[in-house]
C-alpha cells in the first residue's frame, strides 16, 4: 500500500482537475482573479473542519494527506493566488523562474531532512524551504535558462 501512495495514481484526479481548469480557464477566471483572500479562508476553514473531525472521531486526516475533497478548493486557491497579484512574482523573483526547480528539489530535500532525523520544527521547515529555493534558483541560473537559450524554436513558434 505504501508503494501505491508514492505513485502517480492517487494524484491523477488532481492532475485531471488541473487539466480541466486549463481547458475551461475563461469560465473559471472570474472565480479566481482578485479572490485570494476568499479561497484562503475557505481552504483554512476546510482544514480546520478536518482537524475538528479528527479530534472528535479519531484520525481522519494527517499532515501529509490530501483527499479529492481538498483538490478543488486547493486548486482554486493556487489559481487565485497567482491571478490576484499577477506581477508579484516578477517583483520578488526578478524574472527568475524557479517553479520547476522547486518541483524537482522539494521532495528529495524534505526526505533527506527527515531521513537525517532533523525533526519536524518550524526552524527545520524554514531551513528546508530556503534550501529548496536556493537549489531551484541555482538550477534556473546554471541549467534551465542556459538550456532554454540553446532552443531554436518552441512548440508554438512553428
Amino acid at each position: 500500500m505504501k508503494l501505491f501512495t508514492v505513485t502517480f495514481l492517487p494524484w491523477i484526479a488532481a492532475f485531471l482537475l488541473g487539466f480541466l481548469a486549463q481547458v475551461h480557464w475563461e469560465r473559471l477566471r472570474p472565480l479566481c482573479e482578485g479572490r485570494a483572500l476568499f479561497w484562503s479562508l475557505l481552504y483554512a476553514a476546510l482544514i480546520a473542519l478536518g482537524l475538528v473531525l479528527e479530534g472528535a472521531t479519531g484520525p481522519v486526516i494527517s499532515a501529509n494527506q490530501i483527499t479529492p475533497l481538498h483538490y478543488v478548493p486547493l486548486g482554486f486557491l493556487v489559481l487565485a493566488l497567482a491571478y490576484s497579484a499577477p506581477h508579484l512574482s516578477e517583483r520578488i523573483l526578478g524574472g527568475n523562474d524557479i517553479s520547476y526547480g522547486v518541483y524537482i528539489y522539494h521532495m528529495p530535500l524534505i526526505n533527506l531532512w527527515l531521513w537525517l532525523g532533523l525533526g519536524q520544527t518550524f526552524g527545520g521547515l524554514a531551513l528546508v524551504f530556503t534550501l529548496v529555493c536556493l537549489c531551484a534558483f541555482l538550477s534556473w541560473k546554471l541549467i534551465e535558462r542556459p538550456a532554454l537559450r540553446l532552443k531554436k524554436a518552441t512548440l508554438f513558434s512553428r
